[in-house]
């Protein structure tokens, strides 16, 4: 049985030093913790980058912060790869642009 992980997303923050590519928010599936990583009392925070399209899909993924268990970035990588973004536009009728989002999730087995 998986435990849904409370608070699977927790933020999308800005990336500094990437003035050129803008922030966008993005929805992703909620993380069920693995039961391997349950079972190897792993936990920790994993922070993944997603490149964003100019239509919103993910076109790819930078793991920004390791939990130090495999299982655990794993989980969260296969969610980022199904977020779904709002893309940017640089104007109120501005074209689509693409993007980058920051997105966190804490593994945490007191929850």
């Amino acid at each position: 049985m998986n435990i849904p992980l409370a608070a699977s997303l927790l933020t999308i923050v800005s990336l500094s030093g990437c003035a050129s590519a803008p922030t966008l928010e993005c929805t992703t599936p909620r993380v069920a913790y693995p039961q391997a990583a349950k079972a190897q009392g792993a936990h920790g925070i994993v922070k993944v980058r997603i490149g964003v399209s100019e239509t919103g899909a993910a076109k790819s993924l930078f793991l920004v912060q390791s939990s130090g268990y495999p299982v655990l970035d794993e989980a969260a990588l296969d969610s980022a790869r199904k977020a779904s973004c709002t893309p940017y536009h640089s104007t109120l009728g501005g074209d689509e642009t693409a993007g980058t989002a920051l997105v966190t999730y804490r593994f945490d087995l007191t929850q």
